[in-house]
């Protein structure tokens, strides 16, 4: 295989955002709870099987989105069309199930290391959520917006859950250390159900010309435009109350640069707000999404220096 072709490969299973979830996970892990625990629950090689999973159910659910997207996608972005133009829909359909069934196997060994078979059922969960996502959630109101935010904040609430006997422990023994840590992850679970919340909501204003043709029932398209732009700006200013009260919050633990960087994400959410009701056309909503990836990878970054 090419390196050209390799590379379109990964363009495909959108590499960048399967390289956040792997990011996310090994910071909350080292950044936070090796950090101040002084240990974490699953040794090294097991985590990077553990980050290996959960970025596999990510790139499966990607495929599958594309496989029922198909319709939509040949009006919303036709110069991205991968399935039918790369790979046949045949072809992708056993990707994506062999990449389901690779994650099934390290989930159940991971959940058998640790003594809990019965934890593999949250793989199925996940992995079946994805899939209801792109067959059936995908083209209602909110609904399909919320669980994609749900997924984003599982990312992040899984590590903490994988060392739930460890932090137990840690609880005992610094109990305000534990709450700190514990408002902080739970924290940032929030913020990336919210940023991601409101970025979904944003690509259905995107493509709602697109969705409209395909039949699909987004937002935009049962409520309207208008109130589709009024709830997408009621999700982004709850965004920016929780960053500044995580501003105030930091402020008052002298942690001075992670407080910077709480306010200036929660005033530049408030802009792109104000920036969501002027926006008219296609380009405009897709300028506000990119924006709010870039929020996203911010606020991950900034764990780095909690």
């Amino acid at each position: 295989m090419s390196r050209k072709v390799l590379y379109r490969w990964l363009e495909w299973l959108r590499w960048p955002n399967l390289c956040i979830v792997a990011l996310t996970q090994v910071l909350v892990q080292y950044a936070l709870i090796e950090r101040y625990v002084g240990y974490v629950e699953l040794p090294f090689p097991h985590f990077l099987l553990f980050v290996f999973v959960t970025v596999l159910i990510a790139a499966s659910g990607y495929v599958v989105n594309d496989l029922y997207d198909l319709p939509t996608d040949r009006i919303n972005k036709p110069d991205k069309l991968w399935i039918g133009r790369h790979v046949r829909k045949a072809v992708a359909w056993r990707y994506y199930l062999g990449m389901v069934a690779v994650g099934a196997v390290i989930a159940a060994g991971l959940a058998a290391y640790v003594d809990a078979l019965h934890l593999w059922g949250i793989y199925l969960l996940a992995v079946g959520s994805m899939f209801s996502y792109s067959k059936w959630l995908k083209g209602r109101p909110f609904w399909g917006n919320l669980l994609v935010a749900l997924f984003t904040a599982f990312v992040v609430w899984i590590v903490w859950f994988a060392n739930r006997h460890v932090l137990a422990t840690f609880a005992e023994r610094q109990p305000h250390t534990a709450a700190w840590l514990w408002a902080m992850v739970h924290g940032y679970c929030l913020f990336a159900l919210l940023s991601t919340l409101m970025r979904e909501m944003i690509k259905d204003l995107e493509d709602e010309t697109g969705d409209r043709l395909a039949g699909l029932c987004t937002l935009p398209i049962v409520y309207g435009v208008a109130f589709a732009k009024k709830l997408t700006v009621v999700v982004g200013v709850v965004l920016a109350l929780l960053l500044g009260f995580v501003a105030i919050w930091l402020f008052a633990e002298r942690r001075w640069l992670a407080m910077g960087t709480a306010m200036g994400l929660a005033i530049w959410v408030l802009w792109l707000c104000e920036a969501t009701f002027r926006a008219q056309k296609k380009t405009d909503f897709a300028a506000v999404s990119m924006e709010l990836k870039l929020i996203m990878v911010v606020g991950l970054i900034a764990v780095l220096f909690l």
